[in-house]
């Protein structure tokens, strides 16, 4: 799959699964909304006091899968700002 259609891909499915690493070392996941930008930076915004937040911050790597009879890319690490 080439970057346009990467783009193309995350713009017209605008959710996705965040999964992270909790405390215990359990994985967690939730449905989030997502957006992209051109650069195929993957957004999607959340709270402070959620779990999804501190678990990011104490472990900042995770896979991002959607089932939407494609695999995109693996996604190496996630940056908070």
């Amino acid at each position: 799959m080439d970057r346009s259609a990467l783009y193309s891909f995350i713009r017209v499915h605008r959710y996705g699964v965040v999964a992270s690493v909790g405390e215990n070392g359990k994985p967690e996941s939730e449905l989030v909304g997502i957006a992209t930008t051109l650069e195929l930076e993957i957004v999607f915004d959340t709270v402070k006091t959620s779990r999804k937040y501190g678990n990011l911050i104490a472990r900042p790597r995770w896979p991002r899968y959607s089932d939407y009879g494609q695999k995109p890319p693996l996604i190496e690490e996630v940056r908070l700002v």
